[in-house]
């Protein structure tokens, strides 16, 4: 049997992911990429920021370990501030230590094999980054079902 979700709930979060369609679609005739590309990320962190739990934080930056390997550049690091905090470098870009890494998340403007590929180069490399802990948390037991 499934976890029902509130239907008010539903609706909340639909009109939320909506809005954050709509704000993307919005901001199409801005002819700098990267401007765009940093829009569109402030848009995910806006939407994914309520639901999360109050123990996770959301920023933008790279993932370190504690032998000095870095991840690429990461658009969106949930990571958790209670574990381990991370390292400010501005408002929203970081440094985060690997062990308090939750999840990240690539945003991209348009897909083509060329970003597809990009983006699954990242994803390896950041799970080669050692851990010296793993926290399980109920999203990873979560998404071990899907």
């Amino acid at each position: 049997m499934g976890i029902r979700m509130n239907e008010l709930l539903i609706k909340l979060l639909r009109v939320r992911v909506q809005g954050a369609i709509a704000a993307s679609a919005a901001i199409d005739g801005i002819d700098h990429n990267a401007l765009k590309g940093r829009i569109r990320e402030i848009f995910v962190h806006d939407l994914l920021s309520p639901f999360l739990p109050s123990y996770a934080g959301i920023g933008t930056g790279k993932s370190i370990d504690s032998t000095g390997k870095q991840s690429n550049e990461v658009d969106v690091v949930i990571y958790d501030r209670d574990l381990m905090p991370a390292l400010m470098l501005g408002q929203r870009e970081s440094l985060f230590p690997i062990e308090a890494v939750l999840y990240v998340i690539e945003v991209k403007s348009s897909l083509s094999l060329k970003e597809l590929r990009d983006t699954t180069k990242k994803a390896k490399y950041i799970r080669r980054v050692s851990h010296l802990f793993h926290r399980v948390t109920l999203l990873d037991k979560a998404t071990k079902r899907l």
